[in-house]
């Protein structure tokens, strides 16, 4: 758990080592930062009322840069 919070901290600090893209949602984009690191990628994006959070053992996938948002019933 130390080695993954120390890891996390350091890539996240890593700024230079983020790419951005484009993601869209509807008819609005967004930036979507991403990177590779040693497990595949990571990925995120600031929606306004909502982060989007991925991750996984490839390259950023391509369905990434354009998703749909669905309201989960509570």
């Amino acid at each position: 758990m130390n080695e993954a919070d120390t890891d996390s901290k350091r890539l996240a600090h890593d700024r230079g080592g983020w790419s951005l893209a484009s993601m869209a949602i509807g008819d609005v984009s967004y930036a979507l930062w991403h990177r590779s690191h040693s497990l595949g990628f990571i990925a995120h994006a600031d929606l306004g009322d909502r982060v989007l959070a991925a991750w996984g053992t490839c390259d950023l996938p391509p369905v990434l840069h354009h998703v749909q948002l669905v309201e989960l019933p509570s």
